[in-house]
């Protein structure tokens, strides 16, 4: 089944594709498609780091500083959600700093 997916099919699409398309063609879309699946995008990542930055913040600020304390979430929350976000912005910057599927540790 991997040699089917990963080694035949491509191979044969490739083929295909010089056959129909074209050797200018075929290289100018294979390389579009691994720049798109190979290379880090800036423009993604500033979204991404909005989006969780933003979401965060009103998480913090709606859920966190207006209802705890009570009688159900104690003190202990507001620490393990810091915690637990610093660790995802970590974990981001540590994907952010290499190429894509080179993070092995």
């Amino acid at each position: 089944m991997h040699r089917l997916v990963y080694i035949q099919s491509p191979k044969k699409c490739y083929q295909l594709s010089l056959i129909i398309l074209g050797t200018r063609i075929t290289n100018s879309f294979i390389s579009c498609v691994n720049w798109l699946a190979y290379t880090n995008h800036r423009l993604v990542q500033i979204f991404y780091l909005l989006i969780t930055v933003g979401g965060y913040s009103l998480f913090y600020v709606e859920g966190i500083t207006k209802n705890t304390p009570n009688s159900k979430v104690g003190e202990v929350t507001v620490i393990v959600n810091n915690v637990i976000f610093l660790y995802a912005l970590f974990f981001y910057y540590k994907v952010c700093s290499v190429s894509p599927g080179t993070v092995n540790k």
